[in-house]
């Protein structure tokens, strides 16, 4: 439990932090009121202890504040103090919001007791507010695993795990269904795969659904594990496990866990609350599906049998009105004597669908057969169209005909729209996460949204914040025949409509009076032509700002209602992940891109040398440079592939950076190879004649390039090859130094090829003295040895032109 104590006699802070902190509370300090404010609103401690008298701010008026802001209203705040000790000071303190008011001078152990009630009842009521957020966020859960994440989540504020489960559990066949398994890595929570349903319990899961709770405490992370599957970082062991049975009354229908990487992190009160817990949660997780159905059908039913709630209509056998309750009328915006006797088709049904609907009516009631089902729209006086369900009923004579028609209509204009607006924004994720380009995307969230606003005139205005410059990507009005291209509808921010509600960061309704009254005050100016409604929201992509979507109407201003406003800021809301994201993801395909051309590249340059006269020892280096260039490519697919792979981290632009970072590091990596590779070559000139060289420089060039080979990838094949050189002084001698450097390379590939087990490669040079001839020695030592003469040696190069001294000996 965390304390906050607050005095400025330094005395009494030390004397009552030391007290505290020996009774196992975690204890910060202050000596001001302001002190005492900033601390709270940051570290959010579950007590306060707060003197009266302090020297910024009374310690009553800090009370008053601290109770009025919304976070800190429930922390417990106890007032200590040794001279305010009268009712009237007590009272005082109590009024202001104090919980509690304790007068020195008092006894260690009495104001311990104290704290400790305190501390009771500030778990208590900590409990009390998380179980009561739990209740409401298991009736807002519409599956299994919504609910397993809020149950984890109050887990966390309560008693905090750095690990945990939620396994669902069946008794008729005795296997669990695992629902949620999370771990912390690298400081973030991180959700894993719960892993296959249909499996028998584990043996700790086990006696859990026998014994009940399970509370495990171990020092050792290296003792026997408990048969759990493991997820998340497996390097680390939990130390401090707690596992309980999920149960509905008393049928265990699941097993919860959360985990500790601190050592004694839990005690058996801990396990008891864990358990209180899983109890509350059992019902909601055994019952969440079917009662959700439940909940659908008795809605309905309800609204059914409330006739407040409905349109009760009655047609007679023409269509006119003989009927209608006060619902119909107050949704349609008629007098009962304005709509009596009228037709109601004329009247109230659009015109798109007016003569259909009317002559299927007329049709029925001459056939005797009335549809008891239907839907259709009806127009409201102002311009509006509602959805209704219709259930119908023929009224007929004695003899039998239809004179007319009894219905009972249900206004689903919002639950259709609400329906259209879930599958749109399903699709229109499912297209973003799909390989389609950013104009496609847009193409698509025009065409969705248009089933459920009139995007007649719609645009996405998107705010790059680096140049400054606001762009029009996809913009569809009726005033352009064809819609400009997105480079000329670039702007700097001025005062429009757009930048009003990227300025405000606020959704913005419309009507031409107050477009203009803005402008009358100076907060936009009048662009392009007026609309007669305008509506635009916010694109956001988390907490940033990215854009505006707007739709807007230059004929009709009951083309949208104020309520539009809230559909159109929740699609604003969902969509600006998906073209934050997608745009992201089109910057790092082009970065692939680039990468895929230096590639091509690579492989054009490796093409032109293995058409080079040095075919296999160009050949066999390649293979130890495509190590190097594997190295480097390694980062940039790995770290490409995360950002594929995990598309949420897109929004985290510090994360995205510090990859593109390395992949960029990468990829100069991989250049720096390719460049290696060009040194090598040099092309030879038929006419070319010998040169002085150095033998000696000679040798260590080659023990630079076949570095990868006899070095790098031996030792990732877990083999161990050691060069070792003696190279004395030998004079500069004629010769060829590229084919030189050719053949001692393809003997030192050799050599290492013949090593499969490791060993040792000894070089040496020197000067004979029959002669005064430079002499090469090379000797192998590993599980086999070769000695052959000098022209046996430079009989495997047949192509390579032999100097006039002998090259090299075994």
């Amino acid at each position: 439990m965390r304390v906050l104590v607050v005095d400025d006699n330094l005395d009494m802070l030390s004397i009552v932090s030391r007290l505290l902190r020996e009774a196992g509370y975690e204890v910060l300090e202050a000596t001001t009121g302001r002190a005492c404010w900033e601390l709270a609103q940051e570290q959010q401690p579950d007590l306060i202890l707060l003197d009266v008298n302090l020297p910024d701010v009374s310690g009553i008026e800090v009370c008053r504040r601290l109770k009025a802001d919304p976070q800190l209203s429930k922390t417990l705040i106890a007032h200590l103090s040794a001279t305010e000790t009268t009712s009237e000071s007590q009272v005082a303190g109590l009024e202001a919001g104090a919980d509690a008011y304790i007068v020195y001078p008092l006894s260690h152990r009495e104001l311990l007791a104290r704290v400790q009630a305190l501390a009771r009842l500030a778990w208590a009521e900590k409990c009390s507010a998380a179980f009561a957020r739990l209740g409401r966020q298991l009736s807002a859960a519409a599956a299994p695993e919504e609910a397993a994440q809020v149950i984890v989540e109050v887990a966390q504020d309560l008693l905090g795990w750095d690990a945990c489960f939620v396994d669902l559990y069946a008794s008729e066949t005795d296997t669990v269904t695992p629902l949620l398994r999370m771990d912390s890595v690298n400081g973030q929570r991180v959700s894993f795969d719960p892993g296959p349903p249909g499996l028998p319990p584990r043996p700790v899961a086990r006696r859990t659904i026998e014994q009940g709770g399970q509370l495990i405490l171990r020092n050792d992370p290296h003792t026997p594990d408990l048969g759990l599957r493991p997820f998340g970082d497996v390097q680390r062991r939990s130390l401090s496990l707690m596992f309980v049975p999920i149960r509905n009354g008393h049928q265990v229908t699941g097993v919860l866990s959360i985990q500790s990487y601190t050592p004694h992190a839990y005690t058996p009160d801990d396990l008891n609350t864990l358990q209180a817990l899983a109890d509350h949660c059992g019902g909601a997780l055994a019952r969440l599906a079917s009662e959700r159905a439940q909940r659908e059908t008795d809605r309905r039913l309800r609204e059914m049998l409330q006739t407040a709630q409905l349109i009760a209509l009655q047609l007679d056998a023409d269509g006119n009105v003989t009927f209608c309750n006060d619902y119909l009328l107050n949704l349609i915006g008629y007098q009962r004597e304005e709509l009596l006797g009228r037709n109601w088709f004329e009247t109230c049904l659009p015109a798109h669908v007016r003569t259909s609907i009317q002559q299927a009516f007329i049709e029925g009631v001459r056939a005797g057969v009335i549809a008891p089902h239907s839907e259709n729209a009806i127009l409201t006086r102002a311009g509006e169209q509602r959805l209704i369900a219709w259930t119908n009923t023929a009224q007929r004579d004695l003899q039998g005909n239809v004179i007319g028609v009894s219905s009972l209509g249900e206004d689903i204009t919002e639950r259709k729209r609400a329906e259209q607006l879930q599958t749109a924004i399903y699709r229109i994720a499912h297209v973003a996460h799909q390989n389609v380009n950013l104009p496609y995307l847009y193409r698509f969230i025009h065409q969705e949204l248009s089933g459920i606003l009139d995007t007649q005139n719609f645009y996405i205005a998107l705010y790059d914040a680096e140049r400054n410059l606001i762009s029009f990507p996809y913009y569809v009005d009726e005033n352009y025949s064809e819609s400009p291209s997105p480079t000329a509808l670039e702007r700097t921010p001025r005062r429009g409509l757009t930048e009003y509600v990227l300025r405000r960061g606020q959704a913005l309704f419309a009507y031409e009076q107050d477009i203009r009254d803005l402008a009358e005050k100076g907060e936009v100016e009048l662009l392009g032509t007026l609309s007669r409604v305008w509506l635009g929201a916010p694109l956001k992509s988390g907490d940033k700002i990215i854009g505006v979507l707007a739709v807007q109407s230059y004929t009709n201003p009951a083309a949208y209602a104020p309520k539009d406003l809230e559909l159109l800021e929740f699609i604003a809301s969902q969509i600006g992940s998906a073209i934050e994201r997608k745009r992201a993801e089109e910057a790092l395909q082009e970065t692939n891109r680039r990468l895929e051309h230096a590639l091509a590249e690579l492989q054009r340059t490796q093409q032109h040398v293995i058409q080079q006269e040095r075919l296999r020892a160009i050949g066999t280096m390649a293979s130890g440079i495509a190590h190097d260039f594997n190295n480097a490519l390694s980062p940039i697919l790995g770290y490409s592939e995360l950002l594929l792979a995990h598309p949420d981290d897109l929004t985290d632009r510090e994360r995205v950076t510090h990859y593109l970072e390395r992949i960029h590091v990468a990829a100069q990596d991989a250049a720096h190879v390719v460049s290696r590779l060009r040194e090598f070559y040099r092309h030879r000139d038929e006419s070319e004649v010998f040169l002085p060289v150095q033998l000696n420089a000679i040798v260590e060039q080659a023990l630079s390039l076949t570095q990868p080979k006899w070095k790098n990838q031996a030792q990732a094949k877990g083999v161990t090859i050691q060069i070792q050189t003696d190279l004395r002084p030998v004079p500069p001698i004629m010769g060829n130094e590229a084919d030189l450097r050719e053949v001692l390379t393809n003997l030192i590939f050799n050599a290492v090829d013949a090593m499969p087990n490791g060993g040792e490669i000894v070089l040496r040079t020197r000067v004979e003295e029959v002669g005064k001839l430079g002499n090469w020695e090379i000797g192998e030592l590993g599980n086999w040895e070769i000695e052959k003469s000098k022209t046996d040696s430079i009989s495997q190069f047949p192509n390579f032109p032999i100097p006039q001294f002998p090259l090299m000996s075994f």
